[in-house]
């Protein structure tokens, strides 16, 4: 189904016209390809400086190793020893010719200069006798610079290739989570925008609602959409109810208007085209505010009292109409009522009469003052303008509101990122010395204030990977990997790992065994951490010589495990326990002299989630609290048994020589003291990876501990210099970083270290891990 879902998302973003996300992976690749082509460019020139830099390193170690010894066979015309040492000068870097010249000719050589680019160097032979140095020949050595060219072209395929396919696969991934996360849900916006209808949204639409789920997700963008679409329908609404009283209001004005012109409201007004003057109606005289029986007034009477931006259009209008044979005259203008002031009238009728050849001598119609007709018109347009302006005004704000959790949901990825290895290199300072401070065998008080620092540490280090966990899930980077779990053999860890602190208090720690094996569905690691923190809490809160008791029992029909924890320790309040899974929320336990942060619960609560588990609590004041988990129970996964593990013989055992590459000097401190008097093993170190390069190829190391963030050329890069080595692409290399969050140690593991190791670390799980990698390599073929 997942996989359906998927090709689903892909099938919808290609081909069903989500052009929005087609511009942004054609974006994605082509940004990618320019940096990609770029930084590709900046590293293979520096790999070509290097090599070059190596020929002229293998030049000088030439005059200064191979020259003496070259010499002396000279010297001795040791043809044969000559011919060995040419022949060995060139396994050196791209050294393609040797030969010695005496006297302008050739004597021995080894090797051909076929090259075109190539450099070379013509080095003295000479031989000390009695007071002075006698120059018995030249050594001449030509590098070829076209294998260099050559594998730096080779280099720049194999980089664009694979960096190709990463664009593509990270383009495709974002397509596709696009499509899942965004454009299927505009889509939906798009479809509810269309449902309304304008001309009657009072009509039953519901409230825009997306495909969800709201319960452990903080709101985002699209919840803001959600929430100005649904603001935006009820302003249409209301909007709609004013349009609708105008609209009344103009029905209104409009009956009005035809009941006066059935009733003979509207005014007539005959004008003598002839003699210019115009004859106006009783009812007509009052609607214009004139007494009624006034003689007829002329045309100019009338031109007085248009408005003046109304004046030309209507001149206009009464200048062309007479012209045509057909058709109304039909003219909207102010005139000036004597008390009312500005009145808008419209004027209709045409002309009723002409001469012989056709002059216009009278025309006939109806004045109407529609005053209130023409507000209303105009009240409409303004509540349209208005309605209008708030749309874009709402839009802009839902663009705005959208870069804005964008912006934040890339700052907390990064900030998570940062923090995390910011506060783990300190850690690793702190833990690592406190366990060289330990094997130099304090005792007393000494003893005590190690074991204190160490546990101070833990719980720091405990403090910070909940707190990044709870952060991850909030900001929904957490996944969890569901598996059939054996709930006991979980229970038995976490309870190891809890007897210490409940044995300093005298607590009885009791695990009731179940009946049968119960195997769950769960994420085995974060049900480990969850009863650790339920564990860990039940000490803590217990009193002196009190007891935890552990249990688990069916729970009925549902195919249900509940897992309980319980123990006779303080207790809470009823009242309190609705803000229990709340972060920092201690209930009021700040003052008690208890250590805690507060966000264990809560993260157990999310992790519980997580897994589709429920976590809860009963509690009596005075008398102890218990928690709870109700797990889904699950076949056991059928597993193929694993093989005798044979040892093989024991053999002498040789020092083992670890290179390792940090540019931290209080890390390179803390790894040398930890070296320091351990038999079989060598550490050698470099600040850098350019001379860890260097200090590998020169000293062949064993196994090599490699730091990520290193200045200049990052662990990756010297991973990648170090596999094209021959020599030494089959050493073991460790990672050894900060760098902890699930994402860098996914790379890491792609990148083809033997192992990942996350700071702060334990000497010892380190030491065996080095000798198994070690050990590993020396049994491989």
């Amino acid at each position: 189904m997942r996989e359906s879902s998927a090709w689903g998302g892909v099938h919808d973003a290609l081909f069903n016209g989500n052009g929005l996300a087609k511009r942004l992976l054609i974006a994605v690749v082509a940004f990618s390809s320019v940096i990609t082509t770029v930084i590709t460019g900046v590293e293979l020139y520096r790999d070509y400086r290097q090599d070059l830099h190596e020929i002229d390193t293998a030049f000088e170690y030439i005059g200064s190793s191979y020259a003496p010894s070259l010499s002396l066979s000279v010297w001795q015309f040791d043809a044969e020893a000559v011919r060995t040492q040419l022949q060995g000068l060139l396994h050196l870097a791209d050294i393609e010719y040797a030969g010695v010249e005496i006297d302008g000719n050739t004597r021995w050589s080894a090797g051909s200069a076929e090259s075109e680019r190539r450099r070379e160097v013509a080095l003295p032979l000479t031989h000390p006798q009695a007071d002075r140095v006698l120059n018995i020949g030249t050594l001449r050595v030509v590098a070829s610079i076209d294998s260099v060219i050559a594998r730096v072209w080779s280099r720049l395929l194999n980089e664009l290739v694979g960096n190709a396919i990463k664009t593509l696969l990270v383009a495709g991934f974002l397509l596709v989570m696009f499509q899942y996360l965004v454009t299927q849900h505009l889509t939906k916006v798009a479809r509810f925008v269309a449902g309304i209808d304008l001309l009657r949204p009072e009509a039953d639409v519901r409230p825009l609602a997306l495909d969800r789920r709201p319960r452990g997700r903080p709101p985002d963008v699209l919840d803001t959409v959600v929430a100005a679409l649904n603001g935006l329908l009820n302003s249409v609404r209301s909007a709609h109810r004013d349009l609708q009283a105008s609209q009344r209001q103009l029905a209104e004005s409009e009956l009005r208007s035809r009941l006066g012109l059935e009733a003979s409201s509207a005014g007539l007004w005959d004008c003598d085209l002839l003699h210019q003057r115009v004859q106006v109606s009783d009812e007509c005289a009052r609607i214009l505010g004139l007494e009624p029986g006034t003689p007829p007034p002329e045309l100019g009477f009338w031109r007085e009292r248009i408005h003046p931006d109304d004046l030309a259009v209507a001149t206009e209008a009464l200048r062309k109409h007479p012209a045509r044979r057909a058709g109304h005259l039909r003219i909207e203008l102010r005139l000036r009522h004597e008390r009312l002031g500005w009145r808008w009238f419209v004027l209709r009728g045409g002309v009723v009469e002409r001469d012989a050849g056709g002059a216009p001598l009278r025309a006939l119609g109806t004045a109407l003052d529609f005053t209130e007709l023409k507000e209303a018109q105009q009240a409409l347009l303004e509540a349209n303008r208005q309605l209008e302006s708030r749309v874009r005004e709402r839009t802009l704000a839902l663009e705005v509101a959208r870069d804005e959790a964008e912006r934040a949901n890339r700052g907390k990825s990064e900030f998570l990122s940062r923090m995390s290895h910011e506060l783990r290199t300190p850690m690793n300072a702190i833990l690592g010395f406190a366990q060289l401070l330990e094997t130099l065998q304090p005792t007393g008080q000494s003893r005590r204030w190690i074991g204190e620092i160490h546990r101070a540490g833990d719980h720091l280090l405990a403090l910070i990977d909940d707190l990044l966990d709870l952060a991850r899930i909030e900001a929904g980077k957490l996944s969890v990997r569901l598996e059939p779990v054996n709930l006991h053999a979980v229970i038995r860890e976490a309870e190891a790992m809890c007897v210490v602190a409940a044995e300093s208090r005298r607590i009885r720690l009791a695990v009731e065994p179940a009946r049968g094996a119960l195997i769950v569905l769960a994420d085995r690691t974060r049900l480990r951490q969850i009863l650790v923190n339920l564990l860990s809490n039940a000490i803590k809160y217990n009193r002196d010589g009190g007891s935890v008791d552990v249990r688990c029992e069916r729970t009925g029909r549902d195919g249900k495990v509940r897992l309980t924890v319980s123990d006779t320790g303080l207790g809470m309040p009823g009242d309190k326990l609705a803000g229990l899974f709340q972060p920092f929320e201690r209930l009021g336990r700040e003052d008690s002299g208890i250590r805690g942060s507060g966000i264990g619960l809560a993260l157990s609560k999310r992790l519980a989630e997580l897994m589709h588990c429920e976590l809860g609590v009963s509690s009596v004041e005075g008398q102890g609290s218990s928690f709870w988990i109700d797990l889904p129970l699950t076949e056991p996964a059928i597993g193929v048994p694993a093989a005798v593990r044979r040892e093989p013989a024991s053999a002498p055992r040789r020092t083992l020589r670890v290179l390792y590459i940090e540019d931290n000097a209080v890390n390179l401190a803390m790894m040398q003291a930890g070296f320091e008097g351990r038999a079989g093993l060598e550490l050698l170190t470099a600040q850098d990876g350019s001379s860890g390069i260097a200090m590998a190829r020169a000293e062949r190391p064993d196994v090599i501990l490699l730091d990520i963030q290193l200045p200049r050329m990052d662990g990756f890069d010297v991973l990648r210099e170090l596999r094209r080595d021959e020599h030494l692409r089959d050493t073991p290399v460790i990672a050894v970083t900060a760098s902890a969050m699930p994402h860098d140690v996914d790379r890491g593991k792609a990148a083809g270290f033997a192992a990942y190791v996350t700071k702060p670390f334990r000497f010892g799980k380190l030491l065996a891990l080095v000798e198994t990698c070690a050990e590993q390599q020396t049994r491989s073929p």
